[in-house]
C-alpha cells in the first residue's frame, strides 16, 4: 500500500496549522523532513538504493539546522508563492516583507505597485510547499520563512536524488554514486547555501540535475523542463547547456523549445508586474543587467582562491573532477565544460563574490555537473590519491557545515566582502575564540 497521499496530506496538515500560527514553525521544520524521508524510504528498492539512501542522508543533515535564513536576495522568493497562491498575483503589494524588510529587490512600478527584481521562477518551483499558506490570511515573516526553508531542503534533496538516479541509470557502481552524490549534497553549496534559502542557483542547480537525468533516461521531454527551469530561474545560466548540447545535438531543439517556454512565462511575469514583457527587474537595479568588465582584473582569481569566496578554498575536492576533461566520457566532459562556462560567464558578473552570501555563491551550480563528472574519474580506493580526495571532502563538509552554526552563534562572523579572510570559517576561527550570540537570523528576530 502506497503511503505517500497520507504523507502529503500530513504535510498539507501540519503545514496549515504553523500557517495559521496555531503551531510554531519548528514543527514544520521537524515534520517536512520527516515525512519526506518517509516518502524517500518508501521508493527504496535494491536496484536503487544508493540513489534514495544518499538523498535521505543529505536531507536529514541539512535540515538538521532548525532556524531560517533568509537574505535579502531571497526576501522576495521566502514569500512570493503564498502572494500567488492567496492572491493571484505575481506583484508583492501583500507580502509583509515588503514592510518589514524592504531592499534593493523591491521595485516600484509606474502605477505605484511593487515588484521583484528576480524572475518568477524560484516562486513557482516552490508554489507545492506552500500550498498550506492559502489558507492563512496575514502569516508573518517568521512562518513563511519556514515554508522558504523546507522548499529549499526538499529541491535541494531532490536534486541530489536525480544526480545519483543518473549515475545509477548510466552504469555506474554504487561507491561511485555514493561519493560523487555526498560530494555534491555535503560537502559544497548544496548544504551550505541551496538548502537554506530559495536562492535561484537551487532552481538552477534542480535544473541540473533534470537535465542529467534526461540524457540518462534518454528522455527529451525532460530535457525541455531542465531547460524551461533555469531559463525561468536564471536565464544567462542557459550557457551551461551548450556543451551537453554540443555533445548530443539532438536535444538542441528540445533545449531551445524548453528555453522558449521559460523565456515566455518569464516575459509573462514581467507584462504583469511591470507593463510590459521586455522590462525586466534586474534593469530597475542600479547595477543594470548585472554584467560588467570593470572586475575581471580580479573576479578569475577571486572566483577560485579568495580566502572570503573562493571555490578551491570551500569545495577543494572539485580539483578531483578536472582530470574528466581528459579522460572521462563525452558526457563527463561536458560535465566540465558546462562548471567551466559557468566560470567564464561570472566573471563578469558585478558582484562575482555573491555579496554576503555564504562561500562560493557564484559558482554553487557549478559543483554539481562536476560531482556528475567526479564519479567518472574516482582514483582507485586505497590510493594516495583516494586518500586525498577523502580529505578534500571531509575538509569540505566541515567548513560548509559550520555555516549555520557561525551565523548563529558567533560575534562578528560576516560572509559579506570580496577578500576578507574572516569570511571563512579556518579563518575566522584562526582568530582565536569569541563570545557567542544569541541567534539571528530573521528581520525580525
Amino acid at each position: 500500500m502506497r503511503l505517500w497521499p497520507a504523507l502529503v496530506v500530513a504535510y498539507f496538515v501540519v503545514g496549515a496549522l504553523v500557517a495559521r500560527e496555531v503551531l510554531p514553525p519548528p514543527a514544520l521544520l521537524l515534520a517536512a523532513p520527516l515525512l519526506a524521508a518517509a516518502a524517500l524510504l518508501e521508493q527504496y528498492s535494491r536496484d536503487r538504493r544508493p540513489a534514495f539512501l544518499v538523498a535521505l542522508v543529505c536531507l536529514l543533515i541539512s535540515a538538521g539546522n532548525l532556524r531560517p535564513m533568509t537574505w535579502g536576495d531571497t526576501a522576495p522568493t521566502s514569500q512570493q508563492p503564498w502572494g500567488i497562491l492567496r492572491h493571484g498575483t505575481f506583484r508583492l503589494d501583500p507580502l509583509p516583507i515588503v514592510h518589514d524588510w524592504p531592499g534593493h529587490w523591491l521595485i516600484t512600478t509606474p502605477d505605484g505597485h511593487y515588484g521583484s527584481a528576480y524572475p518568477p521562477g524560484m516562486a513557482l518551483l516552490a508554489l507545492p510547499f506552500y500550498l498550506p499558506t492559502v489558507l492563512a490570511p496575514h502569516p508573518p515573516s517568521r512562518v513563511l520563512s519556514a515554508f522558504e526553508k523546507v522548499s529549499a531542503e526538499l529541491l535541494s534533496a531532490l536534486t541530489v536524488l536525480l544526480l545519483a538516479l543518473a549515475l545509477l541509470r548510466l552504469g555506474l557502481p554504487s561507491r561511485a554514486v555514493w561519493i560523487a552524490s555526498l560530494a555534491y549534497g555535503l560537502c559544497s553549496s548544496a548544504m551550505s547555501l541551496n538548502a537554506h534559502a530559495l536562492w535561484q542557483h537551487t532552481g538552477v542547480a534542480l535544473g541540473l540535475g533534470v537535465l542529467l537525468y534526461a540524457f540518462s533516461a534518454e528522455s527529451r521531454g525532460l530535457v525541455a523542463v531542465a531547460a524551461a527551469v533555469i531559463a525561468a530561474v536564471r536565464m544567462p545560466e542557459l550557457l551551461m547547456l551548450a556543451p551537453f548540447a554540443l555533445w548530443r545535438p539532438r536535444s538542441i531543439p528540445w533545449m531551445a523549445l524548453g528555453g522558449l517556454a521559460g523565456f515566455a512565462l518569464y516575459g509573462l511575469h514581467n507584462q504583469l508586474v511591470f507593463g510590459a514583457p521586455w522590462r525586466l527587474g534586474y534593469f530597475a537595479m542600479h547595477r543594470g543587467s548585472g554584467f560588467v568588465t570593470s572586475e575581471i582584473f580580479e573576479s578569475p582569481f577571486g572566483l577560485l582562491v579568495s580566502p572570503a569566496h573562493g571555490l578551491l578554498l570551500f569545495s577543494p575536492w572539485v580539483l578531483f573532477a578536472l582530470p574528466a576533461l581528459r579522460r572521462g566520457p563525452a558526457i563527463a566532459r561536458a560535465a566540465v565544460g558546462s562548471a567551466l562556462l559557468l566560470y567564464g560567464l561570472m566573471c563578469f558578473w558585478w558582484s562575482w563574490w555573491g555579496g554576503g552570501a555564504f562561500g562560493p555563491r557564484m559558482l554553487s551550480e557549478a559543483q554539481l555537473p562536476l560531482a556528475f563528472a567526479l564519479a567518472f574519474v574516482l582514483p582507485a580506493a586505497r590510493t594516495l590519491a583516494d586518500k586525498a580526495l577523502a580529505l578534500a571532502l571531509a575538509a569540505s563538509f566541515v567548513i560548509h557545515a559550520s555555516y549555520p552554526y557561525l551565523l548563529a552563534r558567533k560575534a562578528g562572523f560576516d560572509t559579506f566582502g570580496a577578500w576578507d579572510e574572516r569570511a571563512h570559517p579556518v579563518g575566522f576561527l584562526l582568530e582565536g575564540p569569541l563570545p557567542n550570540v544569541p541567534p539571528r537570523f530573521l528581520p525580525d528576530d
